[in-house]
């Protein structure tokens, strides 16, 4: 429980409303304690890492308000059947979130691939040509006003030859 004092205020802004401040909380706890179980870092000595490979864990000054968020779900994990949830969260969407395929595994049935237009939309992004039109295009989603929503990269054709030829050099 101490470690989520920092985790969410690392995660989410402090000023966020309680119950969102409560909903990350849950998702962290069971984050970390389905890592605690699979004890896949046992040889380091721990079970997460303070990266944004499990959760970040910048040790961000602790806040009432996350503190509280923390305590008030004391213990509080989320389940689906007899399985604690790996709770997948992102600051990012892009305008869509997908399935628990994209991590190499399997489908899980409780992580669902949508876009997120506040809409019933269905876009095969699977589909090279769906995927071009989607990423190129802008999409009205809860987070696209945010400047890291779309990003793009400009290189000379030189500097691109360059580095394409020291990567496979």
């Amino acid at each position: 429980e101490q470690y989520l004092y920092a985790v969410v205020p690392s995660e989410m802004p402090y000023t966020y409303s309680t119950e969102a401040l409560k909903a990350q909380a849950v998702c962290a706890r069971s984050y970390a304690y389905r890592q605690l179980l699979n004890n896949t870092l046992s040889e380091y000595g721990a079970h997460v890492d303070d990266s944004t490979t499990f959760q970040v864990y910048n040790n961000s000054q602790e806040r009432a308000s996350t503190t509280a968020a923390v305590d008030e779900t004391y213990g509080e994990i989320m389940m689906y059947g007899d399985e604690i949830v790996n709770a997948f969260f992102f600051s990012t969407s892009c305008g869509s979130t997908t399935d628990a395929t994209v991590w190499g595994g399997t489908g899980l049935g409780y992580i669902k691939g949508r876009i997120l237009t506040g809409e019933e939309v269905s876009i095969d992004l699977t589909d090279e040509s769906n995927f071009d039109t989607f990423i190129r295009n802008q999409f009205s989603s809860y987070d696209s006003q945010y400047a890291w929503y779309r990003w793009s990269l400009y290189m000379t054709l030189d500097d691109m030859t360059q580095t394409v030829n020291e990567v496979i050099g």
